[in-house]
């Protein structure tokens, strides 16, 4: 299966401002006469063009549109490099002065949140320079121990002043969009009470958890259009850190989290997308209904229609179904195929009490690493287990050698492009070799995608469950 990917336009359209249009004059004393460009972030990084203008022969170029320019971090570019970044906020009529060799050494702006944002850049730069030093001390492994600690002590000094910096910049100017964009950047962790901490075992993590989404909103589309991917980043981390990977668990928290993204049709498009990215491959085992969930509640319920096209939506809904038809707890679709002697083989004929279905291809090289193991556990495992093994290469020749040479001539062994049953990459979760399934007596779907180390450990927990199932 293909990635599902997205026509870039689409995360382009803008929320009206209560200020329609903009005009954004720079002067540059060691440029003239010639083209510039207005760039624009978006998605957590990507960049686009959003305006051309012509710089006089006084270094003086002017932006201006009536059309609404929604906030974010945006910046010039000459000659297909980026000459310096500014924000635009709610003022969307400023100018800036500076010089293209040295942008950020001494501009001058009417605009007050752009003054602050160049002083910002020109403090952090000056912290860096002293605290570089102390970096390359301790990132010396030949330094002794002493000198490193010393070092260390020292960044750590300077490492508080620029927290201490920022808290302080933030709380001067709050409820504007630089605020926004350097609170995002302290991390919640800094913001711990130390005495709390020492006298609470639990109180940093419910700190944590309480206080996660204080420093960005996520119905508010300035962040989407920053230069870093804070949005984004924030939202996968919040769910790698304090959702349960069980399905149900990121389900719920998802509907939550969309309520306050719907706020805004940008940021509420970002956050469904970034999750399909995240769900589309699933992490763990049991995560297909993730993905499934993210088709049905926001593409096949037409929530989505402000934005996603029809292609698209077929695109994700083709992936849940491949999803839904092989995930765990679902009958194992049947498959047929030829063997190395062109015969017939079903998958569901096969009389063991569990069946490892083995999608293989003869030239990749995690499988040639991945078959022996799996051969091993076969070979020593007291389960009563079969492999149906699925070469996912047109050559039978190709497949009778490797199961000759890897001396796998006890399993059930076929050829993929040889089906009496249609595609298997359609009917299972197989995109990418190796991949394995494991099917019950049965014939459910028990576990998917497990490594074939795993696979002993996993029967024997299974049947354990399964055992006090019956006895309770």
């Amino acid at each position: 299966m293909k990635k599902i990917t997205l026509v870039l336009f689409v995360f382009m359209a803008a929320t009206a401002s209560a200020q329609d249009g903009y005009k954004l004059d720079f002067n540059f004393d060691d440029l003239s006469d010639t083209t510039i460009f207005l760039g624009s972030y978006f998605y957590g990084g990507s960049t686009f063009i959003k305006d051309t203008a012509r710089v006089d022969k006084q270094g003086s170029v002017s932006f201006e549109s009536h059309k609404p320019l929604p906030a974010g971090m945006y910046f010039l570019v000459l000659e297909r490099s980026k000459v310096f970044d500014f924000i635009v906020g709610d003022n969307k009529r400023f100018n800036i002065q500076s010089s293209l060799q040295n942008p950020y050494k001494n501009p001058k702006t009417s605009d007050r949140e752009n003054n602050l944002f160049f002083q910002s850049l020109q403090f952090n730069a000056t912290k860096h320079k002293e605290a570089q030093p102390f970096i390359e001390v301790f990132s010396d492994s030949t330094q002794s121990v002493e000198a490193i600690e010393k070092a260390r002590a020292e960044f750590n000094k300077i490492d508080k002043e620029v927290l201490a910096w920022k808290t302080k910049l933030v709380a001067d100017n709050k409820g504007t969009y630089l605020a926004k964009l350097v609170d995002v950047q302290i991390p919640i962790v800094d913001r711990l009470d130390p005495a709390k901490v020492e006298s609470d075992p639990d109180y940093a993590f419910e700190f944590y958890k309480e206080h996660f989404w204080d420093n960005l909103d996520l119905g508010d589309g300035f962040y989407t259009r920053l230069a870093e991917p804070v949005y984004k980043n924030k939202l996968l981390k919040y769910f790698e850190t304090l959702v349960s990977p069980h399905a149900d668990s990121v389900v719920k928290q998802i509907d939550w989290l969309a309520v306050k993204a719907k706020r805004s049709l940008d940021t509420y498009k970002f956050f469904v997308w970034t999750l399909v990215l995240e769900y589309q491959e699933p992490k763990y085992m049991g995560q297909d209904a993730v993905f499934i969930h993210l088709n049905d509640a926001f593409f096949a319920s037409g929530e989505m229609d402000f934005w996603a096209n029809a292609q698209l939506k077929k695109n994700v809904n083709d992936r849940a179904q491949q999803l839904k038809k092989s995930m765990i707890g679902a009958p194992a679709p049947e498959l047929k195929m030829q063997d190395e002697n062109l015969e017939a083989q079903s998958l569901l004929a096969i009389p063991n009490q569990y069946t490892v279905v083995y999608f293989y291809d003869p030239d990749c090289g995690h499988c040639k690493t991945e078959t022996p193991i799996l051969k091993k556990f076969m070979d020593t495992s007291t389960f009563d287990v079969q492999v149906y093994a699925v070469s996912a290469d047109t050559s039978m020749q190709k497949m009778r050698d490797y199961i000759q040479e890897m001396g796998l001539e006890q399993w059930v062994t076929v050829n993929g492009p040889r089906t009496y049953v249609g595609n298997y990459q359609q009917i299972y979760d197989a995109t990418r070799t190796p991949t394995i399934y494991v099917l019950n007596e049965k014939k459910k779907i028990i576990a998917k995608k497990l490594d074939a180390d795993q696979l002993e450990d996993f029967l024997m927990k299974y049947e354990a469950i399964e055992s006090k199932k019956t006895t309770d």
